[in-house]
Order: C-alpha cells, then structure tokens, then sequence
C-alpha cells in the first residue's frame, strides 16, 4: 500500500485532512494517528465540544442531513477520512435511512482537489 505524501515544514505537515465523525471510536483514533504524523486535522462533527482539546485540531460543525458549514470544513483540505454515519438507537425500519445520510456526507466532504487517502499506511 502507499503511503499519502504530506508537505512538510518543520516537523508538522501544511496538508490539511478532514475526518468526519471524530468523536466515534475509529474516526478518534485516525485522529490520533494523523496527529502522530504529523498532519493538520480539522474534525467535522456534530458537538464540536466533545473533541479532545489538542491545539493542532480545528473542529467544525456539521450534519449528514444538512448541507450547513461543509464549505468551510473542506476548505483547504487535501485528504478527507470520512467515518460519520448515523447511529440511531433503535433499528430503522428502511435501511436507507442509514446509507443516504452516510452517502451524502461522503459526497458533501469530498472537494474537488481532495485526494483519497484511504489506502492506510504501509
């Protein structure tokens, strides 16, 4: 697998990656990861202040079923690592109720210039 490229400066990244869903279990610890790689990480999550207090983490506000704040939250960004997905706690009786939502917010946190970055590391 290859790896992502980052730019670097100094020992920190100038390469922005989005991960939604930041404050679930796997999207805490690509968080974490990315973090120990040295990149910039901006979080678009829906309560902003259940994310870890850590300055190199810039935390946007966002939802699956809206199309609020997504312009700022992929503004600049190079990589998108996209977790979030609705969690409901009962079962729902269509499951698309679960896939759409999931599906738009990949399509909405994906700009134009962003490059996948879901190959893992080597």
């Amino acid at each position: 697998m290859k790896r992502c490229k980052a730019s670097t400066v100094g020992s920190m990244t100038t390469d922005i990656v989005l991960v939604t869903g930041a404050n679930g279990h796997v999207g805490s610890h690509s968080v974490a990861r990315l973090l120990d790689e040295g990149y910039r990480v901006r979080v678009a999550v829906r309560h902003p202040e259940q994310v870890r207090a850590d300055s190199r983490i810039e935390a946007v506000t966002v939802d699956l079923s809206s199309d609020d704040n997504w312009d700022k939250a992929v503004d600049g960004v190079r990589y998108v690592w996209h977790h979030a997905s609705p969690f409901p706690f009962t079962p729902p009786e269509n499951e698309d109720e679960l896939i759409v939502p999931a599906g738009t917010g990949r399509c909405a946190c994906s700009p134009p210039h962003a490059r996948p970055a879901s190959s893992g590391w080597s």
